[in-house]
């Protein structure tokens, strides 16, 4: 098997190599860049031939050089299509070789590495096995470790003989997914402490709706129940002696209203109808 010095030095001549074919294929651009210079020369060289000629020779001779001059146009745009074609080949190929040579020079630095590292974990193994001075008389320290040191020897060698490159140290990253994370809950949204997503929008909830807000009976029967309520209530002891019921719609401290005490009791019948009537709309509701 091949040592880690001779894997380094073959990959960098290959490096080496992969950049002189790169620059192979960067003088064949450059010959194609020459072959459209001529190109371009020949076609306007023949337009001055052209331009001179157009008085003192014929027609057919005319036509010839038209057509000359259209034959080197059309080679020159042969050409230039031509030289983009090489350029954009090249460029691929550049990439891949370059890629392909730093690739396997860093897997060769790498198992360098990784073998250094194995060999001197061996070295610091045998190092522990020497005994440490500590309090201790010299002839009574012992050293006790050629066997582990030579286990450490071994198990350094086996090792590096059976080491191979994992295969996903050189594979590329799992690629980042694009477009906004998923939006947080509501309550962590809510919370002092959660972090803030900007690309969360909080969907409005609809209101509920208890049982007795969608019955249209309630809003009625509440709201008569609440002016009724809203009645002020007088006691026994401030209604006076000459009006011997008392209405809401009454002044209790108009003394001089004599006429308000006779529509007394028509207005305490219609206060009892009213009771009637909430308490026939409450059996409805109910049934």
């Amino acid at each position: 098997p091949r040592t880690n010095k001779n894997l380094i030095s073959d990959h960098l001549k290959e490096f080496i190599t992969q950049f002189e074919m790169i620059l192979e294929g960067e003088q064949h651009i450059d010959q194609a860049r020459t072959h459209i210079t001529a190109c371009e020369l020949r076609a306007a060289k023949i337009k001055k031939e052209l331009k001179k000629a157009a008085k003192r020779v014929s027609e057919e001779e005319m036509h010839q050089l038209e057509a000359k001059l259209t034959q080197a146009e059309k080679s020159c745009d042969h050409a230039q299509i031509e030289v983009l074609d090489r350029i954009q080949e090249h460029e691929a190929v550049k990439l891949i070789r370059v890629k392909d040579g730093l690739l396997k020079l860093s897997d060769s630095y790498l198992q360098l590495a990784h073998k250094c590292q194995m060999i001197h974990e061996a070295h610091q193994d045998i190092a522990l096995q020497i005994p440490d001075v500590h309090n201790k008389e010299l002839h009574e320290i012992k050293y006790t470790g050629p066997a582990a040191a030579k286990q450490a020897v071994l198990r350094a060698k086996e090792q590096i003989h059976a080491y191979r490159r994992h295969a996903h140290s050189t594979t590329p990253c799992a690629p980042i997914p694009e477009g906004p994370p998923p939006p947080y809950s509501p309550t962590n949204h809510m919370s002092d402490n959660a972090p803030y997503n900007p690309h969360y929008l909080p969907h409005s909830l609809p209101e509920a709706q208890t049982p007795e807000s969608s019955n249209p009976f309630h809003s009625s029967l509440q709201y008569g129940f609440q002016s009724y309520r809203s009645l002020p209530e007088v006691s026994e002891e401030q209604i006076p002696e000459n009006q011997a019921s008392f209405s809401p719609r009454t002044n209790p401290f108009d003394e001089d209203d004599n006429s308000r005490s006779s529509e007394s009791l028509p207005n305490m019948t219609s206060g009892s109808n009213y009771e009637d009537d909430i308490a026939g709309a409450m059996a409805q509701v109910k049934t």
